[in-house]
């Protein structure tokens, strides 16, 4: 028979303390650390996506006909700055047209009433074929905001190789952007990234499922983007008839109908504490689409994991793969500049 007397039983209360106590201490600190951690976390994040030649026929696996994914609350900038270049100011640098013009005239701009803003040729999605599969970008050494670096920065370059050889696979996109990671899943903003063909591109007989459309898709009035920039920067006109700053009249750009690319989904990187140490998580809501018989057949792609700077992480889908490394990048210390020095520090 055991007899637990009064010492055992007091030594076995204080280790309960004291293991509840280091429990309390470990999770407060987590908190603490997390709730006022003040670091500069910026990183280089790298994309290869790349998809499967296997056609439908191939996978077995079953995929929702509605992917719910929210791209109101998301940055579409990285990549729409990239296909959709904002022409305003060279469309205002244009001279003014003599009697009516076309609609879609970039040869010369519209005098526009008094008061009434100009309404300019914007161009869209709808006008490009595919997303470039490398996106070129450059360095800023103390950046703001996120941005695509120079396709020298890509590292993953024999994987790329590797994919661009292999029969079965074909890459999609292959770049590098910079941007700022925030702690914590909640001050996160997803990124939208577009990858593929445009798969509504000069075929008004594309039919979504995802949506239900019966009506055809109009694709009528395209301006590819080439030939925009070649046609405006052909009619500008002399430096000293340039519009500036003070003088422009508000724009109201033209809305369009936003086509479906091969690949279109949200890329969330956010920093979340675990026992106290800051992990780099990665959360993937995407959808990729397949043509088959003029319709649109979506094929969701939903993954979250938690990953480690430096290092290769791939994800996998039936139809399509996407392999990740994030890099740390840590930003310079801005000088201050000489009139805000004080000059009486050394006297």
């Amino acid at each position: 028979m055991r007899i637990n007397t009064p010492s055992k039983s007091l030594r076995v209360t204080m280790r309960i303390l004291l293991a509840s106590l280091i429990f309390i201490t470990v999770t407060l600190s987590s908190a603490y650390a997390q709730q006022n951690d003040t670091t500069d976390w910026w990183f280089d994040v790298e994309v290869l996506l790349f998809k499967y030649h296997a056609g439908p026929e191939g996978v077995q696996e079953q995929f929702s006909t509605e992917i719910d994914i929210d791209f109101d609350h998301s940055d579409s900038s990285l990549f729409l700055t990239q296909l959709i270049p904002d022409l305003r100011w060279l469309y205002l640098a244009l001279p003014i047209c003599e009697g009516e013009s076309s609609k879609h005239s970039f040869d010369c701009r519209p005098q526009p009433l008094p008061l009434e803003p100009i309404s300019i040729p914007s161009e869209s999605l709808e006008s490009i074929a595919n997303v470039p599969v490398i996106m070129d970008g450059f360095i800023n050494p103390y950046p703001e905001t996120i941005h695509f670096l120079p396709e020298s920065e890509r590292e993953l370059i024999e994987l790329y190789k590797n994919i661009r050889w292999d029969k079965t696979t074909t890459p999609l996109f292959h770049s590098v952007w910079r941007q700022p990671v925030m702690v914590g899943e909640e001050n996160a903003t997803p990124i939208r990234i577009l990858a593929g063909k445009n798969l509504t591109y000069g075929s008004p007989d594309v039919l979504s499922v995802v949506e239900d459309i019966e009506e055809s898709v109009d694709n009528t009035d395209k301006v590819s983007q080439v030939d925009l920039i070649t046609q405006i920067q052909a009619n500008l006109t002399a430096p000293e008839t340039v519009i500036y700053p003070d003088q422009i009249i508000p724009i109201r750009e033209v809305e369009n109908t936003e086509p479906q690319f091969e690949l279109d989904g949200l890329l969330n990187v956010f920093i979340r504490y675990v026992n106290g140490v800051p992990y780099l998580h990665i959360d993937a809501h995407m959808g990729f689409y397949t043509l088959e018989n003029g319709i649109l057949l979506p094929h969701e792609f939903k993954q979250r994991r938690r990953i480690i700077s430096q290092q290769v992480h791939y994800f996998d889908h039936p139809y399509f793969g996407m392999i990740v490394e994030l890099r740390r990048y840590k930003r310079p210390i801005k000088e201050v500049p000489a009139e805000n020095e004080d000059l009486y520090e050394n006297r």
